[in-house]
């Protein structure tokens, strides 16, 4: 079992030490910005409207997935941020932000390509799935608690207007209406759109992983500042865990369980530095994903080893 793990993580970590390697060296230049965007804007939404396309709309949207992952990740949110402010005195700001990095999975540039390994097909519907609980609910009120508490806050109405405008402008939040459109019509995409569709998000899961390795390359982490293990720990253990509780007591089919676990084991999402900067955090959010990008190769393949032990995914 041990070695049929090690054979599903190891090419993983391995194309993520490519990017690493890469963009260290110098010998991938500038480039890594350009194919970061080219995974983001082109082959995820390419990947999360074929997902949406392939089926009827019923058979792509699983409430009771949507519900056991998304009010699981919220409350967990709910629960650090609290952590945060309770117990250990944190500030409005920063504790949305280490909220934010316990529940934030790198579900489209991790979580997806591991899943597609042991699952199959099956797992790019919750990946889609993913997209709306992430990029509608938990990114934008995580963002809105964290200007609250900088004071930058609007009215209520100006607030939500804002998360409106940048929900339409993300390729991923246009991919998925885009593709709900055609699924609740019962339409489907014409050949010769689908196929290249279907090629631009076959190219979505290496790409992205040699992204991460990049990313990871360009970060600045001398000094472990406080407050990155607790981080860690809780999106590496807690969430998982309690997804696993969560969707095991709903009834979900064991492939939509499976994919649900492994995305919750998933590390720390990419754009993680990129909001701790904006909020003053830069140093804490750079150091927990590379940490949590580190240690996930641990947390991982013992997640792995317990969802095959149980007969939930081929390894």
């Amino acid at each position: 079992m041990i070695l049929s793990v090690l054979g599903v993580i190891a090419p993983v970590f391995l194309i993520i030490a490519a990017g690493y390697v890469a963009v260290r060296s110098g010998y991938f230049g500038d480039a890594l910005r350009g194919l970061g965007a080219f995974v983001f804007k082109i082959a995820m939404p390419a990947l999360v409207l074929s997902a949406i396309t392939s089926a009827p709309l019923g058979d792509t949207l699983n409430h009771a997935y949507l519900l056991g992952y998304g009010g699981t990740t919220l409350g967990l949110f709910a629960l650090g941020y609290l952590a945060a402010r309770r117990i250990f005195g944190r500030a409005v700001t920063p504790a949305a932000v280490r909220a934010l990095g316990v529940c934030g999975s790198n579900t489209g540039f991790m979580g997806y390509p591991i899943a597609t390994m042991v699952i199959g097909p099956s797992a790019a519907g919750v990946f889609a799935q993913n997209m709306i609980i992430e990029n509608m609910f938990v990114l934008p009120i995580a963002m809105a608690i964290a200007d609250i508490g900088l004071g930058q806050s609007r009215s209520r109405r100006g607030m939500i207007l804002t998360m409106g405008a940048s929900l339409a402008r993300n390729p991923l939040m246009v991919a998925i209406m885009l593709g709900g459109a055609f699924a609740a019509t019962g339409l489907t995409l014409p050949p010769p759109v689908a196929k290249p569709i279907s090629m631009l998000a076959a190219v979505a899961a290496p790409l992205a992983l040699f992204v991460v390795g990049g990313t990871l390359a360009g970060l600045e982490t001398q000094n472990l500042p406080t407050g990155v293990g607790r981080i860690v720990a809780g999106k590496l253990v807690l969430h998982p865990l309690l997804v696993a509780l969560v969707l095991g007591a709903s009834g979900v089919d064991p492939a939509t369980f499976a994919t649900g676990v492994i995305f919750a084991g998933a590390p720390i999402m990419s754009m993680y530095p990129i909001i701790g900067g904006r909020f003053g955090e830069a140093k804490l959010t750079a150091t927990a994903l590379f940490a949590a990008t580190v240690c996930s190769a641990a947390t991982l393949s013992v997640i792995l080893a317990l969802l095959g032990h149980w007969g939930l995914v081929e390894i």
